[in-house]
């Protein structure tokens, strides 16, 4: 990965500096030799009834089982005060803290950026390749402007999910949009990005990604943003659909 993509004007803040002291489980992601490790058995598939759930409700979820999305799994980013939902067929929830998703960029064994609260679709549809898409939490230091930093998270996210090693496998990005979100009392900006990914990854890679990341303010810390990113390889017969991303994200709330 090129020195291009490792300056952006905003600061990212790693969420478990403590817990990647003691080690963390990186359990998804792309399959450039940065992911990988353990994976559970896939969760029974869910009846068409719960696949076929009608379209997330305006209004706030006042309970943890109070769901958006009928028929869909609750997933929890303690740190950033979310819940948030996905389909309960072929989706991994992490267990926890220190089971997160993250990227070694300069390949010294520590993990340089780690994801909150993370769920992963379709693990290893390939020997070689993490999941077909991911999500999670992750925070912004040092910015209260949702409309500028939601496109970089994403841009970041699509750059360090899709560029490989070599000097010639870096990915490339594009903002597509970036429009006001309005998600169960919570107000920011939805950003989406497409990826054009390098070849030679994986004979299991796409050749597009997109990247879909709402960014809104961190109420418990003042001067920052939290933001939820899915991830998403595109163009490929088993890819996650843009609509399900985007209920994924419209999902979002507050856990109190």
């Amino acid at each position: 990965m090129g020195n291009r993509i490792l300056i952006i004007s905003l600061v990212l803040v790693m969420v478990a500096a403590a817990v990647i002291a003691i080690g963390i489980v990186v359990w998804s992601f792309r399959g450039d030799g940065r992911g990988g490790g353990t994976a559970a058995s896939p969760p029974p598939s869910a009846s068409p009834a719960a696949e076929e759930s009608p379209e997330p409700s305006p209004e706030p979820s006042t309970d943890a089982d109070d769901l958006v999305n009928p028929g869909w799994k609750l997933a929890t980013a303690e740190y950033y005060d979310f819940y948030y939902e996905v389909p309960y067929s072929d989706w991994r929830i992490s267990p926890g803290r220190g089971n997160d998703i993250g990227f070694d960029e300069d390949d010294d064994g520590e993990l340089d950026y780690v994801w909150e609260g993370a769920s992963s679709y379709l693990q290893s549809p390939c020997d070689d390749w993490g999941a077909r898409a991911d999500v999670g939490a992750f925070g912004v230091l040092d910015s209260t402007d949702t409309e500028d930093s939601a496109p970089k998270v994403a841009e970041r996210w699509g750059e360090l999910g899709y560029s490989g090693k070599k000097e010639d496998q870096a990915s490339s990005t594009e903002v597509r949009s970036v429009e006001p979100l309005e998600a169960n009392g919570l107000s920011g900006h939805l950003a989406i990005v497409d990826v054009t990914v390098p070849d030679g990854l994986s004979e299991c890679a796409p050749e597009k990604a997109v990247v879909y990341t709402a960014a809104f303010l961190d109420e418990e810390r003042e001067g920052r943003l939290r933001t939820l990113s899915v991830v998403a390889d595109a163009g490929v017969s088993d890819a996650l659909s843009e609509s399900r991303m985007r209920r994924i994200i419209e999902s979002v709330r507050d856990i109190g």
